[in-house]
Parts: structure tokens; sequence; C-alpha cells
């Protein structure tokens, strides 16, 4: 490819071979950022046409009929593939994704009822607009995306979302609550609050339990540490976290803020609230109020 070639997407015509939205967003982003024109190494570029090539020949003269689903997952794939990686964070957010929307789905139909993954945020270790200002966490949040839709449209669990509240409302700025809006507005997963008081030695851990056999933790200090751990020990303390989040979920302790894809009532009024009524929300919960 030659230094003065430009690759624009149009946004009209990957809506009409069927893109979906969120990887349509991911790629405008990418191209304002001015990464298209950044050029893949040769070396890249010969091991993909090799293996194409080899997929290819494999492929012989049957060509199945791909689902809708399936060409998502492509897609997926393919947008990972050129996203740069400059960073350990990159790497980070590529491999949770990936992690997610194979393994995880895969364990979800296998073991219906099952969610892919458990995602745990505390918000006194991470802020709630962190998530929104780091590009690479959209990696993320697409894989959320993309596993949630594939597992509804097949009948299955999407990923459960456990939020632990701090303990004063107050304790939100404007922004926070802004993201903590657009979170309850775009989100897909299953998601439920719980009050700091309620997780009495479960707290400040922020991580991602794909198929209960794999951690991704992000570690908050003078600078994010990103672990990847699939050993057995570290996994058991996971699952022990996640299981009693779980009870805890299914108690009065919790509200439900997300279920089979649909906005509670009280967080749909909630949203539309704005400010106002987020700060309602986020009071009733650490409160303990029905």
């Amino acid at each position: 490819m030659s230094e003065d070639t430009t690759r624009v997407s149009d946004p009209a015509e990957l809506g009409n071979a069927e893109v979906p939205r969120f990887l349509i967003d991911a790629g405008r982003r990418l191209q304002d950022r001015g990464l298209h024109r950044i050029q893949p190494p040769s070396s890249l570029v010969e091991a993909t046409l090799t293996a194409c090539e080899h997929a290819l020949r494999d492929l012989g003269s049957s060509v199945e009929e791909k689902t809708g689903d399936d060409r998502v997952h492509e897609w997926f794939r393919e947008l990972l593939a050129v996203r740069p990686l400059p960073a350990p964070e990159f790497a980070f957010a590529r491999a949770a994704a990936l992690s997610l929307v194979e393994e995880g789905v895969a364990f979800a139909l296998k073991y219906r009822g099952s969610p892919p993954a458990y995602a745990v945020e505390d918000h006194c270790v991470t802020e709630p607009d962190w998530w929104s200002e780091h590009e690479f966490l959209s990696t993320w949040r697409m894989a959320c995306d993309l596993a949630d839709r594939r597992l509804v449209n097949l009948g299955g669990t999407p990923l459960r979302r456990v939020v632990i509240l701090r303990s004063r409302v107050e304790d939100y700025n404007e922004r926070q609550i802004e993201a903590i809006r657009l979170a309850l507005e775009t989100g897909t997963s299953d998601t439920y609050w719980l009050p700091h008081n309620a997780v009495a030695g479960l707290h400040n851990r922020d991580f991602a339990l794909v198929a209960r056999s794999k951690l991704f933790e992000i570690k908050r200090g003078a600078g994010p540490e990103f672990v990847v751990a699939q050993d057995i020990s570290i996994c058991r303390e996971a699952i022990r976290m996640c299981d009693e989040l779980d009870r805890l979920a299914q108690s009065g302790f919790a509200r439900r803020i997300r279920a089979a894809g649909r906005l509670a009532p009280e967080a749909i009024n909630a949203v539309e609230s704005g400010d106002t009524g987020i700060r309602e929300l986020l009071a009733k919960t650490i409160m303990g109020l029905p």
C-alpha cells in the first residue's frame, strides 16, 4: 500500500452491509484519530496472506452460509487484528475481549443459566468515568455488547455485572453521575447495584472472570496494573467472590438494574430524569431502601 493511500469508513455503506452500529462507531473513532493511515509491517501482511491462502485451500468447494452473528464475530476479530497495540493495556483488553466472545459465550451456551463472565466493579477502586475515558477499554465494551447479543439471540444468559457503590452519594461528582447514566442507557449486560456496607470482605477488586476459569483484573495504584491469571488458586478465590456476590444479588441488598437485556422501570425513570434521577436511585440503593 502506498504512503498516500487513504482508507475511509463510510457509515452508510457499512450500515447497508449489516455491520453493527457499535463496530461502525469504533471504526469511525479509529479513522478520526488517524490510525487508518498506519501501515502494517510487510511481515504481517505476508503472514496474513499465507494464512488466508491455507484457509481457502482447506475450505475447498463447500461454503457454509454464515449467520448474522457469525459475520459480526468475524468483523470483531478483524477489528482487533488491525487495532494498534502500543501499550500493555491494549494487549490486555484484546485478550479479555477475545476470551469473552469465544470461551465465555461457549461456556454460557454449554451451561445454560450461567453467564459468560462476571464483571465486578467497585466504585471505591475505579471511578465510574474511568471506563468511558480510556479508549482501550472500548474493546472490552464492544466484546460485552457482542457476547450479550449473541447469547440473547441464542437463548443464553448475558454477562453479569455487579457494581459496588460508594458509601455516600455525595462522593460522586457530576462527570461520574453522567458516566453512570450513560452506562445504564447503553449497557447490554445484566446489572446489579450493591451498597458498600453489604459486601464486607469483597471490596477493592475490579475484575472480570470469564467462563469461571480465566481472570482479568485491573489493579489501580500509581498506575494501572494488568493481571491475567489462570492459576487455579487465584481463580478459585475469584469464583468464591462471584458466588457470594451472586447470592447477594438475589438478596434484598441488591438492586436489579438490568435483566434479560431490559432496564428495570425505576432505572428507566432515573435515566430520563438525568442527574437528579441517577442520584436518587443511587441514594436508595446505598440506604437499602426498596
